[in-house]
């Protein structure tokens, strides 16, 4: 994932809103969160999930 799209959402088009930022984190099995940053590297263990959350597109157009 683009690493300005971590920081800066992406543009709406023709007055629309702006989009969701990107994010990873890590679930891990014990329940804890980590969020990542765009090149954080991290050990993984049996039972912690990977999630990578896309940047959401923005919107065309006033509402």
């Amino acid at each position: 994932m683009p690493r300005s799209l971590r920081v800066v959402p992406p543009p709406g088009l023709d007055g629309g809103a702006p989009g969701a930022l990107g994010r990873s984190r890590i679930l891990r099995a014990d329940g804890t969160e980590e969020m990542l940053k765009s090149a954080d590297k991290r050990e993984m263990q049996a039972g912690d999930t990977w999630m990578l959350e896309t940047p959401g597109g923005g919107g065309w157009g006033r509402a």
